[in-house]
C-alpha cells in the first residue's frame, strides 16, 4: 500500500501543477478602456512629438543656412584682405626698391671718382687701400 501511495502522491504533485498553468482573461471592460485610452493619448504624444521633431529640424536647418553664409563671408573677407595686404606690399616695395637702385647707381659714380682721383693723389690711394674699395 506504501508503494501506491507513494505513486498517487508522484502523480499528484506532477499533474496539479499543469492545471495551475491554464490561462484566464482576467480583463474586466473597464481594464479594456483604459488600456484604450492609454493608446489614444499614447498616439497624441506621438503626433506632437512628430511636429517637435520638424519644428526642430526646421530651426537646425536655418541655423546651418546661417553658419554656411557666415563662414563665407568670413573666408570672402580674409580672401580680400589678404589680397589687399600683397598689393599694398608691392605698391610700397616698388619706390623703395627704386631708390635703392639709384643709391647703388650713385654710390658707384663716387667710387669710381674716388678711383680716378687716387691715382693722382697717393695718400688717397693707400686710405682707399687700408679702406678695401681698392
Amino acid at each position: 500500500m506504501k508503494k501506491y501511495s507513494m505513486f498517487v502522491i508522484l502523480w499528484f504533485y506532477i499533474t496539479l501543477p499543469a492545471f495551475a498553468q491554464v490561462r484566464t482573461d482576467n480583463f474586466t471592460s473597464d481594464d479594456r478602456k483604459v488600456l484604450t485610452s492609454l493608446q489614444v493619448k499614447t498616439g497624441q504624444l506621438q503626433v506632437k512629438l512628430d511636429e517637435y521633431q520638424k519644428q526642430t529640424q526646421m530651426q537646425f536647418d536655418n541655423l546651418q543656412t546661417f553658419l554656411y553664409w557666415g563662414f563665407g563671408i568670413l573666408i570672402s573677407f580674409m580672401g580680400f584682405l589678404l589680397g589687399f595686404v600683397l598689393w599694398d606690399r608691392r605698391t610700397t616695395l616698388a619706390p623703395v626698391t627704386r631708390e635703392t637702385e639709384e643709391l647703388k647707381r650713385q654710390e658707384n659714380k663716387i667710387l669710381d671718382v674716388l678711383r680716378d682721383y687716387s691715382r693722382e693723389v697717393p695718400e688717397l690711394r693707400e686710405l682707399l687701400k687700408n679702406a678695401g674699395i681698392l
